[in-house]
């Protein structure tokens, strides 16, 4: 890159008709106060909108390879009907940046702008458009605002990504962040230029640590054709997210009927078409009114509490993945959820010989709080509701109510050593409705005794064929009234909770205070502190944290999975802090509180991508314990940040027939199985590796296989040993110094997968 100055370079200008506009194969600067681009051109190397200018695009531009477009703080771009795409045959171009200022406000004063609006179009871009400038690790120009509005991105590796950044209103209180999206289209299709570049599709969305970007009414899709992975929609991490129905008028809570023009938002293709990991920043997560259709994993939900989807459409008939189980909502260790009023269904009746699971919810973990699956409709699954793990206690638990089942294998199915609340039904039924269920209605292969109430009113209210049930009728009915559009008035009040303890009303306020606008923290902190008798373990530590102070959470943790939450509760601590010196993570005491510099308005309260080879390896360790809630928070950033995924715990198991449906095959676990692009087909460990890593690719056979460092230098190529033909082989890197690498994999047909790899 040659040297950026602000003076406007003179040769090779275009007349705009408002001011000039260098189109060069130099670095240039814009400053002019408002110009327009009239006619196609071409541009190379980097544009830069600098503070108080504003650009407006209205045509097509060509961008070369090396091309990127930056928006300074206090700048503005406007893409009005106009196209920024690729210059030359096959190669992308680089994107825009919007850059900002991370310890300001996010209004236009401060913060870069980008406006896209009446059917501008981003296209084959690497990254269409990002908040904060490339290569920025601790990320203090993120904060740029993006609005767009009937956009098209088409053929970009990654459409959005929003780094990053806390909002603050001027009381100094967390608000939204700007960000918004309504009806725009997201697609990839057979004319990408994905593999010519040596890259591959990964997420149209990917966010991190902000709060309530908004997607309303907009369309998903993946269009190519791949018997391996087709990646996600919306890919989140310590982040907030609406996707709600594009509408003229929108009401403070979910919205009610909309007539004027509505627009519903749409995922299609994808392995996951949502996925939310949280690391403890609890942020709303809203889905409402979405369509879900033709994807392995309409939505799933990692550590989120309070996260809200209803009105969905779930069909799942098809998937990318053709040998793989099939979910509509996957909720793995949440709480305080609200799931009411989604259809998951699909057309074909379940056979008895079927050996993948397509389920309609998926819940594993949500632990002792008064969970409910409410209002929902489930039409010919293998299961409509799966239950994993522990969701129960001696007070409260998950129960399903008012739910309608139809045709389904088994309608509720609880798994082995899974447990539920023992009370389904209570003073009045559960009245679940059951219709044509082939093996039984409710199915408990747990060893706790489960008891079902039922009103007598209404024959299909029996449970068909219960199993470790026992079932008793009532005289009064559950009245199943709807929950949505009528929210009864305000929450009560932190007094009134505290004369009950109400389970319902700490949930429905902590809904209420996350989902606004602007987020209270104090009293988030308050409503947790009084509700500890009922609240989920974690909360109160989470929400502290956000605040900026230290927790010593758990320094003498009584059992597995408030220890592993505790050693990577103090690995955030020690990250955010900024030491490096992670040899004990089991003394909690020595951790100082974070300080002033630390806190969310200078630098992210933890910076993932700056950890260090061991602290990586620590994070796997977690990851690996499958004790809980920290297990999948763990997860959730290996595979976020360094690409290092794990299958799918959820949905990884074969159906049998009456008996649970976990993977009995008692084959270990595997790293790196990741989701992004071609490479779900890769399978390497152990990572962090030792003398040998261990190779899979799972439906073709292995040509070539090459590690490089980050520079792009090839350290180890084709030191390799074949293992049961070409699909699987052995790489030794004991010569290998420590560090991070990505391993590359070339199959007979010259398709490549990428893996990152740690060293130890």
């Amino acid at each position: 890159m040659g040297a950026v100055g602000k003076t406007v370079i003179k040769e090779n200008i275009v007349s705009t008709g408002q001011g000039y506009l260098p189109l060069t194969n130099k670095d240039t600067t814009f400053n002019q106060s408002s110009s327009t681009i009239v006619g196609e051109y071409s541009f190379g190397n980097v544009l830069i909108i600098d503070s108080g200018a504003v650009l407006t695009i209205t045509d097509t531009i060509h961008c070369t390879d090396n091309a990127r477009l930056i928006v300074r703080p206090g700048g503005k771009l406007v893409v009005d009907g106009g196209t920024l795409t690729s210059a030359c045959a096959g190669e992308m171009w680089q994107g825009i940046e919007v850059a900002g200022d991370r310890t300001k406000r996010q209004l236009p004063q401060y913060q870069g702008k980008v406006e896209l609006r009446n059917e501008a179009r981003i296209e084959n871009a690497l990254c269409g458009i990002r908040t904060g400038l490339r290569g920025d690790t601790t990320f203090a120009t993120a904060g740029g605002i993006i609005i767009a509005d009937s956009a098209y991105f088409t053929n970009n590796c990654r459409a959005v990504e929003v780094n990053s950044y806390t909002n603050h209103s001027p009381a100094g209180t967390v608000t939204d962040n700007v960000c918004s999206f309504e009806r725009c289209t997201f697609t990839v299709d057979s004319s990408n230029l994905f593999a010519a570049n040596g890259t591959a599709f990964t997420e149209h969305v990917k966010l991190w640590d902000v709060r309530g970007v908004k997607f309303r009414g907009c369309t998903f899709q993946n269009k190519t054709v791949s018997p391996v992975s087709n990646g996600r929609g919306v890919y989140a991490e310590d982040a907030g997210v609406k996707v709600r129905t594009a509408c003229a008028s929108y009401l403070p809570t979910i919205d009610c009927e909309c007539h004027d023009n509505p627009r519903k938002s749409v995922f299609s293709g994808f392995t996951t078409a949502v996925e939310v990991n949280t690391t403890g920043n609890q942020f709303a997560v809203t889905v409402d009114e979405a369509q879900f259709e033709n994807n392995t994993t309409g939505v799933r939900i990692n550590g989120n509490q309070f996260v809200t989807v209803t009105r969905c459409d779930f069909d799942l008939e098809n998937s990318p993945l053709l040998t793989a189980n099939r979910c509509g909502l996957c909720l793995d260790n949440c709480t305080g959820y609200h799931v009411e009023e989604n259809n998951f269904h699909k057309q074909s009746v379940p056979e008895q010989s079927e050996r993948r699971r397509v389920d309609g919810i998926v819940v594993n973990n949500s632990n002792g709080q008064p969970n409910e699956l409410y209002r929902n409709m489930f039409t010919h699954l293998s299961d409509g509701i799966y239950v994993m793990g522990n969701n129960s206690s001696s007070r409260s638990g998950l129960v399903m109510t008012c739910n309608t089942f139809s045709s389904d294998r088994y309608d509720i199915f609880v798994s082995a050593g899974a447990t539920v609340w023992q009370s389904q039904g209570g003073n009045v039924g559960a009245d679940n409705s059951f219709d044509h269920t082939i093996a039984s209605s409710f199915y408990n292969a747990g060893s706790q005794n489960v008891l079902y109430a039922y009103s007598n009113g209404d024959i299909s209210h029996v449970p068909y064929n219960p199993y470790n049930i026992v079932t008793y009728d009532l005289s009064s009915s559950n009245g199943c009234e709807p929950n949505l559009c009528n929210d009864g008035g305000a929450p009560r009040s932190l007094s009134q909770f505290q004369s009950d303890m109400d389970a319902d009303d700490y949930f429905n306020a902590v809904r209420t205070l996350m989902s606004d606008t602007v987020l209270n923290l104090n009293e988030l902190e308050q409503w947790h502190t009084a509700a500890q008798p009922i609240a989920d373990p974690y909360s109160l530590t989470e929400t502290r944290f956000m605040e900026g102070y230290a927790e010593t959470f758990a320094e003498n943790a009584e059992n597995a999975e408030m220890a592993n939450y505790a050693e990577f509760h103090a690995l955030k601590l020690a990250l955010a802090s900024d030491n490096d010196n992670l040899d004990n993570l089991d003394n909690l005491d020595n951790l100082d509180n974070l300080n002033s510099q630390n806190s969310p308005t200078n630098s992210p309260t933890t910076n993932w991508y700056s950890l260090t080879n061991s602290q990586i390896a620590q994070l796997q360790t977690i990851a690996e314990r499958n004790t809980g809630r920290a297990s999948v928070m763990a997860k959730g950033v290996l595979c976020f940040f360094f690409g290092i995924c794990y299958e799918d715990d959820l949905t990884a198991g074969v159906f049998e027939a009456g008996v649970d449906d976990s993977d009995t095959t008692g084959a270990p676990t595997k790293r790196a199985a990741t989701s992004a692009g071609t490479n779900a087909a890769l399978s390497v460990y152990p990572n962090p590796a030792g003398d040998l890593l261990h190779i899979e690719l799972r439906g073709a056979s292995i040509a070539e296989i090459a590690l490089y460092d980050l520079q792009g230098r090839v350290v180890g190529a084709n030191n390799y040993s074949p293992l049961q033909g070409t699909a699987t082989a052995t790489l030794n890197v004991r010569n290998v110094p420590a560090g991070v690498y990505v391993l590359r994999v070339r199959d007979m047909d010259g398709k490549e997968y990428q893996q990152k790899i740690v060293r130890n």
